[in-house]
């Protein structure tokens, strides 16, 4: 009977191994420097949303993009210190499997890969726009809880929608929020707007306004120009 316990527990032990393995990041993952002080980071093993948790567990202050299932560039950390955080492989929190579905887009900057930095449209055409867009340049982006953010824009092409005209007026500098239906970033307009997080100051923006509201200038467009 005791030898039939005993098998039970190392049983139950084995099985609590294998669901949670927890390994160091250089262990699973190919690290290599990726110019401006990042990191980037390619996995041989888990995924880019078990990773993310683990990174952001380990160094708080680390920003951490995803690029792909099995890629992800980390700033704001060492190479050494991101070789030695542990990684539970099967551990993802809700923040990093949101991460997964906006890194497809792989909004990075500023090397000109990523979508919302690369791959744009002729400069004419891009200069359109309709009665209730206008284009800016970002002076700031202040990032909140993920995918919000609030940008800091001075006004280059105003919007000639006559309802917007006083507060979106040429040389005018506004706060912009992007809005988003839930965390569905296989929504449009949530997938376009996550993308206000990796503008830089100076870039610059087409957006399409939704309303104006207690001074702010809510949007549910943001198209980086070339």
């Amino acid at each position: 009977m005791s030898r039939f316990i005993s098998l039970v527990l190392l049983l139950a032990m084995l099985c609590l191994a294998v669901a949670v393995q927890a390994a160091p990041l250089s262990q699973i993952a190919r690290l290599t420097r990726a110019g401006s002080g990042a990191v980037k980071v390619e996995l041989t093993q888990g995924s880019a949303a078990e990773v993310r948790t683990g990174i952001l567990k380990a160094l708080p202050r680390a920003r951490v993009q995803v690029l792909a299932d099995k890629t992800l560039k980390v700033r704001g950390a060492t190479l050494a210190a991101l070789g030695r955080v542990e990684i539970d492989l099967g551990e993802a929190d809700a923040d990093s499997r949101a991460a997964i579905a906006e890194g497809a887009l792989a909004l990075d900057a500023p090397d000109g890969s990523a979508s919302i930095r690369a791959g744009q449209p002729d400069q004419a055409v891009a200069e359109v726009i309709e009665p209730t867009q206008f284009i800016g340049r970002v002076v700031e982006v202040k990032r909140t809880a993920w995918p919000r953010t609030r940008i800091t824009v001075t006004i280059e092409k105003p919007a000639t929608e006559p309802k917007y005209a006083d507060a979106c007026k040429e040389g005018a500098t506004v706060t912009v929020l992007p809005i988003f239906n839930g965390v569905n970033m296989a929504q449009r307009m949530n997938f376009q707007n996550a993308g206000a997080n990796y503008l830089l100051p100076g870039d610059r923006v087409k957006l399409t306004i939704y309303q104006l509201r207690s001074g702010l200038v809510l949007v549910k467009g943001v198209e980086r120009l070339p």
